[in-house]
């Protein structure tokens, strides 16, 4: 005689976290993944889907949009390499720093009237507004 399986047996879920090293490594690859294709919709290389990004870069950043892939990139080399660590935190917050207070400037020196959307959008865009907001009070 074949013994019953109890029914309200309950399996046990086996939770598989991934390590440090494959969240690194994932990171780094997206990080790197979107600095390449921020930069070629700055070169318009990357279709219409880079056309979209491109506008929306643009009046986020401004002229500073290829900075900010260039900026993506360095992070995602420096965590594809974490044993070659050539930034430290403060290096990288010296660089966001820079970039944010490179927009403001921007918006300072090339707009003559805030309230011109396209003048807005070619210099600092909406982060160089509201950096040099700051700036100026």
């Amino acid at each position: 005689m074949a013994r019953k399986r109890k029914r309200g047996r309950k399996l046990k879920k086996q939770r598989r976290d991934l390590s440090d090293g494959v969240k690194q490594s994932i990171l780094a690859v997206v990080l790197v993944a979107a600095a390449i294709i921020f930069l070629l919709s700055f070169f318009d290389l990357a279709g219409t889907v880079g056309i979209v990004i491109d506008g929306f870069l643009s009046s986020i950043f401004g002229w500073d949009r290829w900075l900010f892939a260039v900026l993506l990139f360095v992070f995602g080399w420096n965590s594809i390499f974490p044993d070659r660590r050539v930034f430290t935190g403060l290096n990288i917050a010296g660089m966001i720093l820079f970039f944010l207070s490179l927009n403001g400037l921007m918006n300072l020196i090339l707009v003559e009237d805030a309230a011109n959307t396209e003048e807005l959008l070619t210099a600092g865009g909406y982060i160089g507004l509201l950096v040099s907001e700051f700036l100026v009070s």
